[in-house]
């Protein structure tokens, strides 16, 4: 892995940092595409290795791992938007490292990061780890006339809202 990029923001600047950062030619696969590749490898394995060793074979699990070490999948650039995390089993968050060594990656994306995987990449990789946090602009008392101003054209059906605030 070249560069761990975790990005605290919203979804626009995660686009933008991912199109300075990424040609676009290059290979990108999301955290779910990557945790289902790399499921359906280890049930692969399995299948074959218990197919092929004889049932007296005692350390067949640890055959399994040893395997699996060997055998790594190459996705490009891993990337994960906010809301992935969510549809993540949450053995996979916990053992993020363990997933992340079962894959060739480029570069690793990350938008608002769990707290459990932010510690363990700043501490596992901190020397190629980058936080890169989005600078929110300031709103000051124009930017609420003209929120205020221009709200019905926006959202459409809210003027009783506006009225009672």
């Amino acid at each position: 892995m070249d560069k761990i990029f975790l990005y605290y923001g919203p979804k626009k600047g995660f686009e933008e940092l991912l199109e300075k950062e990424i040609k676009e030619k290059e290979t990108r696969t999301t955290l779910s595409v990557a945790i289902r590749k790399t499921d359906e490898l280890i049930k692969k394995v399995t299948m074959i290795h218990k197919t092929e060793s004889k049932p007296e074979e005692e350390d067949e699990e640890e055959k399994i791992i040893q395997i699996e070490e060997k055998i790594k999948i190459d996705i490009g650039h891993l990337i994960s938007y906010s809301d992935e995390y969510s549809s993540v089993k949450e053995h996979a968050i916990l053992n993020f490292d363990e997933f992340l060594s079962s894959l060739k990656i480029n570069k690793l994306f990350l938008q608002n990061t769990p707290k459990h995987i932010a510690d363990l990449l700043n501490n596992s990789y901190s020397e190629i780890t980058t936080d890169e946090v989005y600078s929110y602009p300031s709103i000051d008392e124009s930017k609420i006339y003209e929120i205020y101003s221009n709200f019905e054209k926006r959202i459409i059906g809210q003027e009783k809202v506006k009225k009672n605030c």
